[in-house]
């Protein structure tokens, strides 16, 4: 994976992180959602645009996210482009 940009804000005294980046062997871009801590990160959710079968699948990993935090998220997967599929080449 080639991570393209990130982008680091707080929440409720939390620090939350989006990292963006390519996923060759997926076939497309994902958007990662993480939570520093004091010694770690977590990861707690992804957003996946699938180029190959022109899906996007969203995972969450089962931890409590502010629901601005979510928010957050889908905003910037919808501004940075998460619903512009890549054309496939024999498909122009």
């Amino acid at each position: 994976m080639q991570q393209n940009m990130l982008q680091i804000f707080e929440v409720e005294s939390r620090s939350f992180e989006i990292i963006v980046s390519s996923d060759v062997d997926r076939d497309g871009l994902c958007w990662e959602l993480w939570e520093h801590l004091l010694t770690e990160r977590i990861l707690l959710s992804e957003l996946f645009r699938n180029d190959g079968t022109k899906t996007i699948q969203y995972t969450s990993f089962k931890h409590v996210i502010p629901f601005e935090v979510l928010e957050k998220f889908i905003k910037n997967f919808n501004s940075a482009g998460g619903k512009e599929f890549i054309p496939d080449f024999h498909d122009k």
